[in-house]
């Protein structure tokens, strides 16, 4: 779908995504021609790990995904039912950002829902300990507006993000 935002057209493409057992779920990626430098793609959602992510890899430069190994009932009416796994762990985001080639990867949502069991503290361990830790940028919002300066993410160099100890308003990049 083509949009237009102030003057600039966006390209939204849907995406292979799973979430929730038997409701429907789109993740999606957003492009604009004049945004970034190099490979086209820009910003896309993704919220668990499915095999066919691996075709976004030298297309996009940054990946805001919905991390914090999140879990929800097979059963919403029965909180006694089996739990599935509906956000992608530290290990999962750091083996996307490796197959899909991103420079970038803005975690969202990781602190935000009470039934994410891996919150900022243990997936800044998890990228540390995955070697990702130049690759991942925590904003202050990313549970609510985590793409406002990705502008900014798309024109740094490589290697640029040093994770921040704790939130900031703007990315921790140059």
């Amino acid at each position: 779908m083509e949009i237009v935002i102030a003057g600039k057209k966006f390209l939204i493409i849907g995406t292979s995504t799973k979430h929730i057992v038997n409701q429907e779920c789109t993740g999606f990626i957003l492009t604009v021609e004049d945004f970034g430098q190099g490979r086209d793609g820009l910003l896309n959602a993704i919220y668990v790990y499915v095999e066919e992510l691996k075709q976004m890899a030298e297309r996009f430069q940054a990946a805001i995904c919905n991390l914090g190994n999140a879990h929800a009932h097979t059963d919403m009416t029965d909180l006694i039912s089996p739990r599935y796994q509906i956000t992608m762990d530290g290990k999962q985001a750091a083996r996307l950002v490796r197959e899909i080639k991103v420079d970038y990867l803005v975690p969202m949502h990781y602190d935000s829902w009470h039934h994410s069991t891996q919150f900022g503290k243990e997936l800044r361990q998890v990228f540390q300990e995955e070697g990702i830790n130049d690759q991942i940028s925590f904003w202050k919002g990313t549970d609510d507006s985590a793409a406002r300066d990705l502008k900014h993410v798309a024109s740094a160099p490589v290697g640029s993000f040093q994770p921040s100890s704790s939130s900031s308003s703007s990315p921790t990049c140059p």
